[in-house]
């Protein structure tokens, strides 16, 4: 159809209402398979008395490839294993990646500005919903604090906010990064609030964005789209680390210093 997980926009109380009946009569049976040919890979039957219809979801979560009835496929998509921008970017050497964004103009990194300000209107409306709760809950808490806390506290308030009404539903659009919505707010905001503390020009602000960015995008290359842990604290905070260090005026080597530092405490480091 085109409109990919759109379509749950058409979800309404009276299919959320049969939804849960069917829960409770036992309707729906989970099972995993030990072998799969991709690492995102969902295969959805119904079964109504002699008929049964399936789809098959692969490689990515609007993804489908497969769907059928009866026994008989109606529509199948090969699976093409092409490089995205993801693999692409593990190629090149992360100094070089930051050195390369030093030199970049406002012009070129201007939409990431625009692409942080979406997220921050989300985060603003988790912040004022009377059905969120953590906007309401962190403001308290920012008040009168010091720098470096006002930047760590600003950060929360954003990211917490904006994931918030993600999670319970806000109709609020969200820019993504690495194909997932909470690392976009992670990044985009996580880098967003320290700018705003440290008061950095727009062009600082832009290559931040662009530096934090990268990085977890570079990250996510290696992790993949699938993982055992939350990617979103591992990549999308790395890259707030490295980031903010860059706008407190620091090296190439203290943002290897901060994002180990981050990934050391959250993945661990072997």
């Amino acid at each position: 159809t085109g409109e990919d997980l759109g379509l749950l926009d058409h979800v309404n109380n009276e299919i959320v209402r049969a939804s849960q009946d069917m829960l409770k009569k036992d309707g729906v049976k989970v099972s995993y398979l030990k072998e799969t040919p991709d690492r995102l890979y969902i295969k959805a039957e119904v079964f109504k008395g002699d008929n049964t219809a399936w789809t098959v979801i692969q490689g990515d979560y609007s993804n489908i490839t497969e769907t059928g009835k009866n026994g008989h496929t109606l529509f199948n998509k090969p699976v093409k294993k092409t490089e995205n921008g993801v693999d692409a970017l593990i190629r090149f050497k992360i100094d070089d990646i930051i050195e390369t964004i030093k030199h970049l103009d406002l012009e070129e990194l201007e939409f990431l500005i625009e692409d942080a300000k979406v997220n921050k209107a989300a985060a603003e409306e988790g912040m004022h919903n009377e059905n969120a709760v953590m906007g309401s809950a962190l403001s308290s808490m920012i008040k009168d604090a010091p720098f470096p806390y006002s930047a760590m506290m600003l950060g929360k308030l954003y990211t917490a906010s904006a994931a918030e009404a993600r999670m319970i539903g806000l109709n609020v659009p969200i820019m993504a990064i690495a194909g997932s919505g909470n690392h976009g707010i992670t990044n985009f905001l996580g880098v967003l609030a320290a700018a705003e503390i440290l008061k950095v020009s727009e062009t600082e602000l832009a290559r931040a964005l662009a530096i934090s960015s990268a990085i977890t995008v570079f990250i996510k290359g290696y992790i993949k789209r699938m993982t055992a842990f939350c990617g979103c604290s591992v990549a999308a905070a790395t890259g707030v680390a490295a980031a903010t260090v860059y706008m407190l005026g620091g090296s190439f080597e203290d943002m290897v210093n901060a994002m180990h530092s981050v990934l050391g405490a959250l993945a661990g480091i072997v």
